[in-house]
C-alpha cells in the first residue's frame, strides 16, 4: 500500500455507502481522494471527519448520469491535481419495478442506463487522459454486481434494466483491459468488483418496498466497509498481478 501514498484517486458516488467507506479508507492510507457526488455536502462532511488522516478528501459536485457534468468535474480535477492514479467507478442506481410496469416510467430506466453505463464509460475515458500525463502505475476499479454475471430469475425481475447494465460493466471492463493490453499497456490495471447484497441506502433509494428490505435485513449481507476492504486488498497486490474479476458475497447469502 505504500506505493499509493500521496497519489490521487477519484471515487464516484462518494457521498454514502460503499463510496463513502472507500474515500475514508483511501484517506487513512495516505491517498489524496476526490469524491464525486450529487450530494457533495456529504463528502465535505466526511472530509472534515477525516481531517487528521494522512490523505486529504476533496469534494466535487457531479451528477454521473450527466456527461457534461462529468467533463466539467474532470476539468476541475485536472486544474487542481494535474493527474489521476486511481479511479473507482462506484456510482450506480436502479429503480425497483418490472420492465413492463406502467408505474415505472421509461425515464427511470434511461437514468439507470445513463448512470451505470454511460457515466462509468465517460469517467473512465476522462480519468485515462489524466493517467496518460504521467508514467506511474494506475488502477481502475469498476464496482459491479453479481447480477452482472447471471441471468435473473423471476424473483429478480423487479431489477428490470439494472442486471443488463451490470452485464455491460462486466463486458466493458474486459474490453478496456484488452484494448490497453494490445496497445502495450504494462502499468494500468483494471478490475471488476462484483458484490452480492450490500446493506446501504441503495435499496431504499431504488424504491424497494420496506417489507422486502426488512426481510433482507435478517439475511446475510455485506457492509460498505466489506467492499471497501476488498478494494484496498486490490491496491495491495503487486503491479504485475491484475485480478480481472473479484466476486464477494456474505457467507450464507442465498444468491
Amino acid at each position: 500500500m505504500d506505493y499509493w501514498k500521496g497519489k490521487v484517486a477519484v471515487v464516484t458516488g462518494a457521498s454514502a455507502g460503499i463510496g463513502a467507506e472507500i474515500i475514508r479508507d483511501f484517506a487513512k492510507a495516505g491517498i489524496n481522494v476526490v469524491g464525486l457526488a450529487r450530494r457533495n455536502e456529504r463528502v465535505e462532511e466526511i472530509a472534515k471527519e477525516m481531517a487528521n488522516a494522512p490523505g486529504k478528501i476533496h469534494a466535487i459536485k457531479c451528477d454521473i448520469s450527466n456527461l457534461d457534468c462529468i467533463a466539467k468535474a474532470f476539468a476541475e480535477i485536472e486544474a487542481k491535481f494535474k493527474i489521476v492514479h486511481i479511479l473507482v467507478n462506484n456510482a450506480g442506481m436502479m429503480r425497483y419495478g418490472n420492465f413492463f410496469d406502467e408505474n415505472l416510467p421509461f425515464e427511470k430506466i434511461q437514468q439507470t442506463i445513463d448512470l451505470n453505463i454511460s457515466g462509468l464509460a465517460k469517467c473512465t475515458r476522462e480519468a485515462y487522459k489524466l493517467m496518460q500525463k504521467h508514467g506511474d502505475n494506475c488502477y481502475i476499479v469498476n464496482i459491479n454486481s453479481i447480477v452482472g454475471h447471471m441471468t435473473p430469475n423471476a424473483a429478480l425481475s423487479c431489477l428490470n434494466i439494472y442486471g443488463p447494465t451490470k452485464h455491460a460493466v462486466t463486458t466493458l471492463t474486459t474490453q478496456i483491459r484488452q484494448e490497453l493490453n494490445f496497445a502495450g499497456n504494462r502499468r494500468i490495471k483494471i478490475t471488476s468488483v462484483s458484490p452480492g447484497g450490500v446493506m446501504t441506502e441503495f435499496g431504499e433509494a431504488a424504491g424497494i418496498p420496506q417489507e422486502f428490505l426488512q426481510y433482507y435485513q435478517n439475511e446475510p449481507m455485506l457492509s460498505g466497509k466489506d467492499v471497501s476492504s476488498t478494494v484496498m486488498y486490490l491496491l495491495s497486490t503487486p503491479a504485475h498481478l491484475n485480478i480481472t474479476e473479484l466476486t464477494c458475497q456474505a457467507t450464507g447469502e442465498k444468491m
